[in-house]
């Protein structure tokens, strides 16, 4: 049986996709909900400035269905340097958040600051100091691309970020038993490269997928993800609503 794939967006709380995406006069506190009846998980961005507090996360959970996934993004303050003596408190916070979250917590994405070379003792250091905590680490600064690396983040079952962001083929190493994907680009994929098909084929080989678009004002960015997750469900074989048109996402 294929592992799961889920796609969806950087954020969910956007005021602009009201009338669009949400129907009309959907205040911020619904929006989660009208979200989850459509995409089946959210990377958390703004948790990266911030961690809410615990009953907001409570809320958060309340509104989704189960087979929904909540991806924090874990705040600034952890990932600046890989050396995490100063965040104690940040860390315990963020341990009783995705506790909280309970079986509805999807990984927890580490955006480590794209200025920091290549640290290997720091990295294994830091994944020990996480332990327990589903990881997946945005290592943006080339120096990062070793098989040293790698095997650092498989022995320690954290994933490597992929994204869309450099020209060229993106770098996709499978690390764990899920794969986390940034799609930051609004529509263009390599030539010879499509993301659909790679999810589909980790997803039969057991890796579970998490992909997420990045948001824009005019709310292509749902919709783009809808379609994405609709065209892996088909190479799956997975009986799915089809695709939806731009007109039958709009609330009128």
């Amino acid at each position: 049986m294929a592992a799961p794939v889920r796609i969806g967006t950087s954020g969910f709380a956007f005021a602009e996709w009201v009338g669009s995406f949400y129907p009309h006069s959907t205040p911020p506190e619904q929006m989660l909900g009208r979200y989850a009846e459509r995409l089946r998980t959210v990377e958390l961005s703004a948790t990266f400035h911030r961690l809410p507090a615990l009953p907001t996360v409570l809320q958060w959970r309340a509104q989704i269905p189960g087979d929904f996934r909540l991806c924090l993004t874990a705040p600034r303050q952890l990932t600046r340097d890989l050396r995490l003596a100063r965040s104690s408190s940040a860390l315990a916070q963020l341990r009783r958040l995705v506790q909280a979250l309970g079986d509805e917590a999807g990984p927890v994405l580490f955006q480590i600051a794209p200025s920091l070379g290549a640290d290997l003792p720091a990295l294994g250091h830091f994944l020990d100091a996480i332990d327990g905590i589903r990881a997946a680490l945005d290592l943006r600064h080339p120096s990062w691309r070793s098989d040293a690396c790698l095997r650092i983040l498989s022995a320690h079952e954290a994933a490597l970020v992929a994204t869309d962001e450099a020209m060229g083929m993106p770098r996709l190493e499978t690390t764990t038993d899920f794969a986390y994907w940034r799609l930051r680009r609004s529509h263009a994929e390599p030539e010879g490269f499509s993301w659909t098909e790679r999810a589909a084929l980790l997803a039969k080989r057991g890796i579970e997928v998490f992909a997420f678009v990045k948001p824009d004002r005019r709310a292509h960015a749902p919709v783009r993800a809808m379609a994405l997750d609709a065209r892996v469900h088909e190479l799956l074989g997975r009986r799915e609503r089809p695709a939806p048109t731009r007109s039958e996402v709009v609330y009128h």
